[in-house]
């Protein structure tokens, strides 16, 4: 799992380094995948909206689930998610790399 997550560490700060490299990478591969690339501004616009994280963003999950319960799909009772992660291996990757670790809440 470490060599997983520093992998994706890595990977993240390439895109978020090397955006125009990224944006084309990624228009190849939609082209493999759908037959068609993207237009140039397409593809441009859509990366300024993206922000590309290995941060879980715990707390978005927590208020999707507050959300999903208020709406009556998760039951009669509110579920416990206060262990849903455990951020202990990719903390330890981001200290390696001198990188701020990431919340579980």
């Amino acid at each position: 799992m470490q060599k997983f997550l520093q992998a994706h560490v890595e990977t993240v700060q390439y895109i978020n380094q090397n955006l125009p490299d990224a944006e084309k990478v990624a228009n190849t591969q939609l082209k493999k995948l759908t037959g068609k690339a993207l237009s140039s501004k397409a593809i441009d616009g859509s990366f300024k909206r993206l922000d590309i994280t290995y941060d879980p963003l715990a707390t978005t999950l927590f208020k999707s689930a507050d959300n999903a319960y208020a709406l009556g799909f998760l039951g009669h009772s509110k579920p416990d998610l206060s262990n849903i992660f455990s951020l202990d291996i990719l903390n330890n990757v981001l200290s390696s790399k001198g990188l701020q670790k990431v919340a579980a809440s």
